[in-house]
């Protein structure tokens, strides 16, 4: 099932951004966190084999992600990736990625209202129903989607 809790995925940008599968009805954040890590990793990995789909060896295709990622985020200490992994991490340093996941850690706190912790888990469901449609979307979403959410989110 989609993360659709209308509490935490608010606009078509957080489904871009955290539009993850969850296999129960419930979820806590640093699951989410963990599995929003993973599908910027899915991103990333699915660009970097496009790219040397074209004919590119590891290094460059690696090389030509980073340089897409640095291009658009606000980056600071740019650590020139050498893995997938590591380009998800210089993803999760820019200044766009640290907004959109202070709103999310914000909005699993206001769901527990008195509750000082993100480790009790909330419904999974819930969708609104202006985005409904979109949710079949979300696993369709590349690299470059997941850019453009991000700066869309920086920018408002």
């Amino acid at each position: 099932m989609l993360f659709t809790n209308p509490q935490i995925i608010q606009s078509i940008d957080d489904i871009t951004i955290g539009g993850i599968e969850v296999s129960g009805t419930e979820i806590d954040y640093l699951s989410y966190k963990a599995k929003v890590f993973k599908r910027i990793l899915k991103m990333v990995v699915n660009n970097v084999v496009q790219s040397k789909g074209q004919g590119n060896s590891q290094e460059a295709a690696i090389n030509e992600t980073s340089e897409l990622v640095f291009s658009f985020l606000h980056i600071t200490d740019k650590l020139y990736p050498q893995t997938e992994e590591e380009i998800v991490e210089e993803i999760l340093k820019s200044a766009e990625y640290k907004k959109w996941e202070t709103e999310v850690y914000y909005n699993f706190l206001n769901i527990h209202k008195g509750v000082i912790t993100t480790s009790t888990p909330v419904a999974a469901g819930g969708e609104k129903l202006e985005l409904k449609d979109s949710y079949s979307l979300a696993e369709q979403h590349d690299l470059n989607d997941l850019i453009q959410a991000l700066s869309s989110t920086y920018n408002l």
